[in-house]
């Protein structure tokens, strides 16, 4: 896959991995993609991080025990931490 394939993509699904601090040149494709292309990027990660809230980003919920659905999926917000 290309830097031209992540940035044209209609949907990225990151699975803990946060590219604005492990890599500057996805994270920049990822937001060009996103800002031009529409680029949809979920994250999979106990937390927002801010790079997720650069992209628009969206964090599933966690099943909740006894809830009987999967969740669904929330957009990131600046202060989503762990604990809070």
């Amino acid at each position: 896959m290309s830097f031209a394939d992540l940035e044209r993509a209609k949907t990225v699904v990151l699975v803990g991995f946060e590219p604005e601090d492990e890599n500057g040149s996805i994270f920049l494709r990822l937001r060009k993609g996103a800002r031009d292309h529409g680029l949809k990027v979920i994250a999979i990660a106990s937390h927002a991080s801010r790079g997720l809230v650069k992209l628009s980003g969206e964090r599933p919920d966690r099943p909740r025990s006894g809830a009987g659905s999967a969740g669904g999926s929330r957009p990131a917000r600046r202060f989503d931490h762990p604990g809070r």
